[in-house]
């Protein structure tokens, strides 16, 4: 076996001679071995010409390949799992319908790069303890979907139980995103207690509801006036406006927030909301990666039912909670749950997306 390499090895250093150096310098080379393969010294140029021809064809083919590789990718659509955003503050992912043995897990999946909605698979997986060593149990939705419904059971009543949310666009989840926490670091846990609690039991059912008249349509967007825009409506969930109101107590109502992200990555956020009478309302947000850090936005002092702020200062691929506060004309103030919101990711150019799929090709090597 070491021969046939040696005479392999040997062969390929007579092509690189043959290649690089010049035509008299090889036939000196051939005349000292006393090798006779060529008839004369025109024979050895004609034949060390097509060796350069082929050697030079078979680099520049290697060398367009790699490009290529690099943009192609960049200048034609293709086919790639998107990164998943789980909204995760209180409001965004619900436990309800908890009883002594059994609860309802219930949130919604977006693309993180735009913030559309995103139909994904989704697990619930319930542990023991904190650190989620102790496995329960694990619960796979039925089928694809923006909005999860997801039900638990076999929990034990009185017991604590964490819970950790994982989505994907693959249908085995590979490579699915994971959350545990509502917001910066409470673990999200359902405590099993012994009669029944309706928390979200109305947002399932306007769910079902909506989900039996409309079927989902994975990144769906919804239509704005703005001709060209795309608007991505992240509520966690809405109320019909025109709903007659049986409880007369201060109330806010249907908190939204849209993402428009126009040229040269320039963002704008509007979060809107309403209330059930007059009032004036304010702002508050905050960064994912500073919870001391909050900003305050107070609205024109004008008393109104719809309120809107839109924010021009926000980071683009940044998560921000957030949650509005309206005072009535009576000075009673109420403020709203926290939301969670992530913004668009800035749109790739070509030298991103070239530098985006040399990393992809690396790691697929093993680099």
């Amino acid at each position: 076996m070491s021969k046939k390499i040696q005479k392999i090895v040997a062969k390929l250093k007579s092509y690189l001679k043959l290649t690089f150096c010049s035509a008299a310098a090889n036939k000196i080379l051939i005349t000292t071995d006393g090798c006779e393969e060529f008839r004369s010294f025109s024979h050895l140029k004609k034949y060390q010409k097509r060796l350069r021809k082929f050697a030079a064809g078979a680099l520049f083919a290697l060398i367009f390949l790699f490009i290529g590789i690099l943009i192609g990718p960049a200048l034609f659509n293709q086919s790639t799992v998107r990164e998943v955003y789980i909204p995760d503050s209180k409001s965004d992912i619900l436990i309800g319908n908890v009883s002594k043995d059994q609860a309802t897990v219930v949130f919604k999946t977006l693309d993180a790069r735009q913030n559309n909605p995103l139909a994904t698979m989704a697990e619930v997986t319930i542990y023991r303890d904190s650190m989620h060593t102790n496995l329960v149990k694990k619960f796979r939705s039925t089928g694809y979907a923006v909005t999860h419904v997801i039900p638990v059971d076999g929990l034990m009543e009185g017991n604590i139980y964490y819970v950790v949310i994982s989505a994907s666009e693959d249908k085995y989840l590979l490579g699915a995103k994971e959350t545990s926490s509502w917001g910066d670091n409470d673990p999200i846990v359902i405590y099993a207690t012994g009669e029944t609690v309706s928390s979200c039991a109305s947002e399932i059912k306007k769910i079902r509801e909506e989900n039996s008249r409309k079927e989902i349509v994975e990144g769906a967007t919804v239509s704005t006036p703005h001709p060209g825009k795309t608007t991505e409506i992240t509520a966690p969930f809405a109320t019909d406006e025109n709903q007659p109101e049986a409880d007369t107590s201060f109330k806010i109502l249907k908190v939204q927030n849209e993402n428009y992200l126009y040229e040269d990555n320039k963002l704008q956020v509007i979060i809107s909301w309403r209330t059930n009478m007059p009032a004036t309302s304010k702002l508050l947000y905050r960064y994912d990666d500073n919870g001391e850090k909050q900003e305050e936005i107070t609205l024109p002092t004008k008393k109104t039912t719809k309120h809107i702020a839109v924010l021009t200062s926000l980071k683009t691929a940044t998560k921000y909670y957030f949650k509005v506060a309206s005072t009535n004309e009576n000075g009673e103030t109420i403020t709203s749950e926290e939301y969670s919101l992530q913004t668009p990711f800035p749109k790739d150019t070509i030298f991103d997306l070239i530098a985006l799929n040399f990393k992809g090709i690396v790691h697929q090597i093993g680099l």
